[in-house]
């Protein structure tokens, strides 16, 4: 494990599996102290658990919807309150999500972020 990143705290949503998984196991690699947040709590638990085992890095996790304001501001805390903040990724949150036709998709709280895949600053995911 690289230390590079020994100092940061980072939150990635969307990790539990594909490109957000591929983000956080180069996060954790480099040493971040690292939450995945995840809807799929599940496989979420899973990821975090093998990339922590894997890396040595403190890999947690947090279920969070990111079409859901409530769910987002709650995963946050979460991170804020284990931790104290969040920073080391551009904002300290990497939001991966996939593009498609539901409703939660076209969220009107997204307008103003770059959800269908992306970086996101933190006031951006949680929409405050």
């Amino acid at each position: 494990m690289s230390d590079r990143m020994n100092d940061k705290v980072v939150v990635i949503t969307g990790a539990a599996k594909g490109i957000g998984r591929g983000i956080a196991e180069v996060f954790a690699s480099e040493g971040a102290t690292l939450t995945i947040a995840d809807i799929d709590e599940q496989v979420g638990r899973a990821t975090a658990a093998e990339l922590a085992d894997r890396t040595g890095a403190a890999v947690e996790f947090v279920r969070a919807d990111v079409t859901s304001r409530e769910s987002c501001e709650a995963a946050v805390q979460a991170v804020l309150d284990a931790h104290g903040r969040i920073g080391g990724a551009p904002g300290g949150v990497v939001g991966v999500a996939a593009r498609g036709d539901d409703e939660a998709t076209r969220h009107e709280e997204h307008d103003d972020s770059t959800a269908g895949g992306g970086w996101h600053r933190r006031d951006q995911w949680c929409g405050t």
